[in-house]
């Protein structure tokens, strides 16, 4: 089962909530930037590429009906270089065109370590 990716990711990035590794499991999200003196107040722009799958299971907790699905992908992010990608969510399918994403939460690693940790909700379409 292959998502169509870019739109996801896309979204993903968008609800960044850090950017630095905390050393914490992925549930937790990054600190309040207000206690983090080493992150930026600065926006900056950020946009990227990943390719990669998502495949069932993973740890989230999803209500009846929803299926907990794993996102694993590679690729080239601003500001970061080469970058992992990490993340699970509740997914339901609402056609055979796409469906709703619930409770995702993940993290990027850029190329030097750095973290980016992301909470995320939103819709998915299928690659066909």
């Amino acid at each position: 089962m292959k998502y169509f990716l870019s739109l996801f990711i896309i979204s993903l990035l968008l609800m960044l909530m850090g950017c630095t590794d905390t050393g914490e499991d992925i549930s937790t999200l990054a600190p309040n930037q207000d206690e983090s003196p080493n992150l930026s107040k600065e926006s900056v722009p950020f946009n990227g590429s990943m390719d990669g799958f998502v495949n069932p299971g993973g740890s989230v907790s999803c209500d009846p009906g929803w299926q907990t699905v794993t996102l694993e992908a590679e690729g080239e992010v601003l500001h970061c270089g080469q970058c992992t990608l990490y993340s699970e969510n509740c997914s339901q399918g609402t056609s055979q065109q796409g469906g709703v994403v619930e409770n995702g939460f993940g993290k990027i690693i850029a190329a030097n370590g750095d973290t980016i940790y992301v909470a995320y909700s939103g819709t998915f379409t299928f690659d066909t």
